[in-house]
């Protein structure tokens, strides 16, 4: 079978759970034996790459993505109506005559793509990964979810409602998710799948803990971003110290504000906590085993982390908001939840964890095990029976 896949970033222009999703897509469906090629962009300011498999398209998304509110705002008007890229896909569309094609997120590369879809007759899988169709931010933070039933989203929702509704599967890797999309209106005539991310790939690792003098390891992994809860969890963590408490606190990834958390935590004297910046995915999996805990603590309401995916079948136990999908993955993979933007209730459950280590590591290897269920094989197996 021939198959496109279709986001708005892929490497080395990717930046979260998105993109490797992507990815693993398309290393799986290749070594199925499918016909597999992609369609994404890249700065207008950088050639293009050449990929047999893969079309960069440039794309005025990785220069707007760092202005102002009002600026990103005329690029989403835009983004909506771009006739150049849809020009551009069309015609890499025409010339490839796929099967099917397989849309995942389509800011930065057109809303009108569903529509080109269906007037070249070609079969049309849409992935979600967030809710980028109710709101332009794609973000729902906790506590502010009224954004979603403004005049403004509204008219919103509307236009994508009625651009994406040719869907003939629409899969989510959430109950959450699809449920946001379907109360709104949104693919009433697409059949709806749940379908949760595949685990990613990895070299297996010992099961052993480095501990240091009893120190419990504390790891954050993602985006350096205030809807991640960055500033919360250091908050969080310093409330912790202050009461003497044997813990430490690294943070993996970057982001626009890491030297105003660096500042700040210099200011407060807080002690124990490293910033290590962005780092290969493979060494980020190679470190994982060396902590007691992943913690994520984020203040938007997200899908289906990759992280949370990653850390379970690592081995790894997880402490996470209860939020969103997160809620959803945790129970299923088994973790513990805490109130989101609590500082005493993450406090509570993260001493908890430091002092029952047997119950974490028992809570954690039934994590490992049940994350089995999630392997690249069983998502590409379930997703070629749909397609």
């Amino acid at each position: 079978m021939k198959i496109c896949l279709i986001n708005n970033l892929y490497e080395p222009y990717a930046i979260g759970g998105a993109e490797q999703v992507v990815k693993m897509t398309f290393e799986g469906l290749k070594e199925s034996g499918h016909n597999v090629f992609i369609i994404t962009t890249r700065p207008i300011s950088e050639k293009a790459a050449r990929e047999r498999s893969i079309y960069y398209l440039p794309s005025l998304q990785f220069v707007f993505r760092k202005l102002p509110k009002f600026l990103r705002l005329i690029w989403h008007v835009v983004d909506f109506t771009d006739p150049v890229t849809c020009f551009r896909i069309k015609k890499i569309l025409a010339r490839e005559r796929p099967d099917v094609v397989m849309t995942h997120n389509l800011v930065g590369i057109g809303f009108l793509l569903p529509l080109i879809i269906r007037n070249l007759r070609i079969r049309h899988v849409h992935v979600l990964h967030d809710i980028q169709m109710l709101h332009p931010s794609g973000l729902l933070i906790y506590g502010r979810e009224n954004v979603l039933n403004g005049f403004a989203a509204k008219i919103y929702q509307f236009a994508c409602r009625k651009l994406t509704a040719s869907a003939e599967i629409v899969i989510s890797p959430s109950n959450w998710l699809i449920s946001e999309h379907t109360k709104r209106g949104f693919f009433s005539s697409s059949r709806r799948v749940i379908l949760p991310n595949p685990v990613p790939r990895y070299v297996t690792m010992t099961d052993e803990k480095k501990r240091d003098n009893n120190e419990f390891k504390l790891l954050y992994v993602g985006q350096i971003e205030p809807h991640k809860g960055i500033q919360f969890l250091i908050d969080a963590f310093a409330h912790l110290t202050d009461k003497n408490r044997n813990f430490s606190l690294t943070f993996i990834g970057s982001g626009p504000d890491d030297s105003r958390y660096l500042s700040f935590i210099s200011r407060r004297n807080i002690r124990n906590i490293e910033f290590k910046g962005r780092i290969p995915n493979e060494e980020v999996k190679r470190l994982m085993p060396a902590f007691d805990c992943l913690v994520v603590p984020s203040l938007c309401h997200e899908n289906s982390p990759t992280v949370i995916y990653e850390a379970a079948s690592l081995g790894l136990a997880v402490i996470a908001s209860r939020i969103g999908g997160i809620s959803e993955l945790v129970r299923d993979l088994g973790g513990i939840l805490f109130v989101p933007g609590s500082r005493t209730d993450l406090a509570r459950k993260l001493i908890w964890a430091s002092k029952n280590p047997l119950k974490l590591k028992e809570m954690a290897n039934k994590a490992k095990s049940r994350s089995e269920r999630y392997t690249l094989p069983v998502y590409i197996d379930k997703l070629t029976q749909l397609l």
